[in-house]
């Protein structure tokens, strides 16, 4: 994804509630994509950190982080 006029500096923190939803996994992708750091938040940690961090980190080590 090309973005052209950035509110917020590429290569910064994002924070998306709910990243183990649909939308928002895919919202968690597309800013990856772009460049951005994701901090993701979740419900319940335990149940779906594991594969969050595989699905993101095998693509973009060290730029994904669940709580």
């Amino acid at each position: 994804m090309q973005i052209t006029d950035r509110a917020i500096p590429q290569d910064s923190t994002v924070v998306v509630f709910g990243a183990n939803g649909y939308t928002a996994a895919e919202t968690c992708e597309k800013l990856l994509q772009a460049g951005y750091h994701i901090r993701g938040t979740v419900r319940d940690v335990s149940k779906h950190q594991p594969w969050m961090h595989k699905l993101f980190n095998n693509k973009w080590p060290g730029k994904f982080e669940g709580r």
